[in-house]
């Protein structure tokens, strides 16, 4: 009883412990996620669920015949069949003034962008 006690003490105060992602670092949410999508973050690759915010600097892989989609907080909307691999190079936030340049490099694979206009949007190929 008293290691099950620990155990929820020591879970409470990591959850303290760890920066949330606020809404600023993130331009908006990966709504759907078929299939096997990955996220590198760091040096770790996670498994994509439909909710996670893009980051700057994620790196996302999608298998054979997955798909993922990300709504960004202006209006528009991004979606990629796999399989694919890209990068977000730049990802500034919603209200940066000036309007400044999300950036995403496709490394293989496509993208289809659609929505609104609000900012630039510069897709490389690499």
């Amino acid at each position: 009883m008293i290691k099950l006690h620990c155990l929820a003490l020591l879970t409470f105060a990591l959850a303290l412990s760890t920066p949330p992602v606020r809404a600023a670092d993130s331009a908006g949410i990966y709504t759907l996620v078929d299939g096997d999508v990955r996220v590198m973050r760091g040096t770790v690759w996670f498994r994509l669920a439909a909710g996670a915010r893009m980051l700057e600097s994620d790196v996302i892989d999608v298998g054979e015949h997955a798909q993922f989609q990300f709504e960004l907080t202006d209006g528009g909307s991004l979606n990629a069949q796999g399989p694919a691999l890209m990068h977000v190079a730049s990802l500034p936030p919603p209200d940066a003034k000036p309007p400044a340049i999300a950036e995403m490099v496709i490394a293989r694979g496509w993208l289809k962008a659609a929505g609104k206009a609000a900012r630039p949007l510069r897709i490389r190929m690499a």
